[in-house]
């Protein structure tokens, strides 16, 4: 019969830790497989990813302003708009952002809304 030893508890914190490290690349690498997969057998389309990736991709962006300070939120909201090339979506972001921040009195997002959105406005919903 075979004895355990006594795993110190922060060895087992590494060890779970690592388990679920390994787990969530192996969802993302069989996620990526699929959609190679897709898109080269021709069942996945670009623009059906597209949005969902670009909706995240703003999400993250919006997270991390979050939890920022005026300066970098000032920065993540420029990119944003600045990102409004590749989707509209992005542009909207980044304008709320902004418009929020001039709202609550950061000077240079006051400068860049009164120079960049008076001549482009926001679009309608």
């Amino acid at each position: 019969m075979r004895v355990k030893k006594p795993i110190h508890p922060l060895r087992r914190k590494l060890r779970l830790f690592l388990y679920a490290l390994a787990g969530v690349s192996f969802l993302f690498s069989a996620t990526m497989s699929y959609f190679y997969i897709g898109m080269k057998r021709g069942t996945i389309a670009h623009e059906d990813i597209a949005p969902v990736a670009f909706a995240t991709d703003i999400y993250l962006y919006q997270t991390r302003a979050y939890w920022s300070g005026d300066e970098d939120r000032y920065t993540i909201a420029k990119k944003l708009v600045q990102n409004g090339l590749f989707d509209r979506a992005y542009y909207e972001a980044g304008h709320d952002m902004m418009q929020d921040m001039a709202l609550d009195g950061y000077p240079p997002a006051q400068k860049f809304v009164a120079a960049y959105f008076e001549e482009n406005p926001a679009p309608s919903r």
